[in-house]
């Protein structure tokens, strides 16, 4: 079997210990590079031997991940991508209900994304959709690394994944999920189980999660510009108006009782 391993590009950073690049050009998960530059800013490791590269950046929304697989110069059935996540970056000997994996299949010619998660001893079925967004292409018009069609995957995984972590564990697998002797896979980090999470890289993140604003009790109106009041104050007003018609119109009553009298 022949293995190719991921190695870092800079040499003073370890394939145990990843840091992620903040994001300043626009990601469009579409399985290729849209543009040239669309992953220049992003954090680059190189696998041996020229086979492949994975690119990693985030944002406070997304993390977003390519692993660009220059060796893999065909689409066939059975091709695949995996990427974990151990959020809590405890390093478990087994998959626990904080890790998840995401996988990208190819079958029928058609991408099928799933998404795992640990239960204390192996992976099973999410309980819950991480709303990642995954594509993959061997589209590579704009690929840096080589003009001739290969297998390229992208990921956006939501930031709200990992809470507010800034680091969180991390490891990822690309290749053909039947193929043993002929088949190349690259492995990030070099050794890791997908089993074991402990055996996986710390991908520390650049940015911070962004959180959206809760609403306000008034809305503004676009067409008048004016504010308008919250419903349960209408109510109370609706209501008020109601009793004090109805306090009228008793007392009208009784001073026409009277005059007749």
């Amino acid at each position: 079997m022949l293995l190719c391993f991921l190695v870092i590009v800079q040499p003073t950073v370890a394939t145990t210990s990843i840091s992620s690049s903040p994001s300043t050009n626009d990601v469009t998960v579409d399985g290729k590079w849209t543009t040239a530059g669309e992953w220049d800013n992003a954090t680059e490791l190189q696998a041996r031997g020229g086979a492949g590269y994975v690119r990693i950046k985030d944002d406070g929304q997304f993390l977003y991940i390519l692993i660009d697989f220059t060796s893999d110069t065909t689409l066939d059935e059975k091709d695949m991508a995996r990427v974990r996540f151990d959020v809590n970056n405890d390093k478990a000997n087994r998959p626990q209900t904080d890790d998840y994996m995401i996988l990208a299949d190819w079958n029928g010619g058609t991408l099928i994304q799933r998404t795992a998660q640990g239960n204390g001893r192996v992976w099973t079925a999410a309980k819950q959709d991480l709303g990642a967004e995954v594509a993959s292409s061997i589209d590579s018009v704009n690929d840096p690394y080589s003009s001739q069609p290969h297998m390229i995957y992208e990921f956006a995984i939501p930031r709200e994944v990992f809470e507010d972590r800034s680091e969180v564990g991390f490891s990822a697998t690309v290749g053909h999920r039947m193929r043993t002797l002929e088949a190349h896979f690259i492995n990030l980090p070099r050794r890791h189980h997908y089993l074991n999470p402990s055996t996986w890289a710390t991908l520390s993140f650049a940015t911070s999660l962004e959180i959206e604003k809760p609403s306000t009790a008034t809305v503004t109106s676009q067409n008048a510009g004016a504010t308008v009041a919250p419903k349960g104050v209408i109510i109370i007003i609706v209501v008020i108006i109601v009793l004090v018609a109805v306090a009228i119109y008793l007392k009208k009553r009784k001073v026409s009782k009277d005059k007749v009298s």
